[in-house]
């Protein structure tokens, strides 16, 4: 329960951010960026001692040639599960750089070495959050993965896919 509960609060932080990002007329790339580790946050422990999803954060930076997209992402202490999100600073395509070292490199861990699964949502342009997860917490990402795609399925530019 208390799972789920975290989970609708979340999806609710996501959209609301979302949301916030599509109408900032200040400072894009600060919104891009608090957008996407307001999502990390979601999935760290609320304070010393709390259970959280991920045990801690492992990214935060813009990427691309353009530095106009932001990476946030966070890791259980197991990699067993890995939460990305990447939000667009301006307008237009949201290109992820497939080759940005440390989101390929995550990824391939998951995907290949711990034979996991990954699998991405979102909205064109605006921003996608990769759930990727091995062994007992594949299903967690999964669910998630899933929690996010009802919230968002009927957004104009909703897209989802498999990471691997």
């Amino acid at each position: 329960m208390k799972r789920s509960i975290a989970l609708g609060a979340l999806v609710l932080a996501i959209l609301c951010a979302s949301a916030g990002l599509a109408g900032a007329k200040t400072d894009p790339r600060a919104k891009a960026q608090s957008v996407a580790e307001q999502q990390v946050a979601g999935f760290l422990p609320s304070g010393p001692g709390q259970p959280g999803i991920c045990d801690t954060k492992t990214f935060g930076d813009f990427i691309g040639s353009k530095k106009q997209i932001y990476l946030a992402a966070c890791s259980s202490t197991d990699g067993t599960f890995r939460f990305f999100s990447i939000v667009n600073a301006v307008k237009g395509s949201l290109n992820i750089p497939t080759t940005q070292a440390f989101l390929g490199g995550q990824l391939s861990d998951v995907c290949n070495n711990a034979g996991g699964t990954a699998t991405a949502v979102g909205v064109k342009t605006k921003f996608v959050d990769i759930f990727a997860g091995s062994g007992a917490s594949e299903s967690i990402a999964s669910g998630f993965a899933n929690t996010l795609k009802d919230q968002v399925k009927k957004t104009a530019g909703y897209v989802s896919f498999k990471a691997c």
